[in-house]
């Protein structure tokens, strides 16, 4: 009789056809009279939406009319089903919605970008804003996301005053 410590069996993966993420798959086999062994297995997802993303303008201003400009996210497979885009940005200069959906049997959607007055004076900003794909559970996936960058440019500005002190010496205060 022969014996040995190592088994091979098949396991088997589904083709949801659901751009869903990669997923951690615990694997537990166990016999009668052996210690039981374990390992994870990874299950690439083959079904990644790559998503592309665009302004009607590049630079905004605080202040400006809304919307400031208009995003267009874009799908590179096409499907029945709508796809849920979440979207972030580096900085809360300008505003996006949280999630803009991508209807069926459509390769897009857009969403208004807004630049409110702040009325602090920040400067010049680079606003990276980043789309990702949904899974039906609401987890963005990293996978296929795109960015793209707003200028940002602050419409108010900072003020420099020069007062003459007693001993001839200046002191300079910047306003913001």
């Amino acid at each position: 009789m022969c014996s040995s410590d190592l088994a091979t069996f098949p396991l088997t993966v589904v083709n949801n056809t659901a751009s869903d993420g990669d997923a951690r798959i615990a694997v537990l086999a166990t016999a009668t009279g052996l210690a039981a062994g374990s390992t994870t297995v990874v299950v690439t997802d083959d079904d990644v939406v790559i998503l592309s993303l665009a302004f009607t303008s590049t630079t905004v201003t605080e202040g400006q009319a809304s919307p400031a400009a208009i995003g267009t996210v874009t799908r590179s497979i096409v499907t029945s089903a709508p796809l849920v885009i979440t979207l972030v940005r580096t900085d809360t200069g300008l505003t996006v919605p949280a999630t803009v959906t991508i209807p069926a049997n459509r390769a897009s959607a857009q969403f208004a970008v807004g630049a409110p007055d702040d009325a602090l004076a920040l400067g010049t900003r680079a606003v990276v804003v980043t789309a990702k794909g949904t899974t039906a559970t609401g987890t963005p996936i990293d996978a296929g996301a795109a960015s793209a960058t707003i200028t940002l440019l602050d419409n108010d500005r900072s003020e420099e005053h020069t007062s003459e002190l007693p001993s001839r010496q200046y002191l300079v205060c910047r306003l913001l």
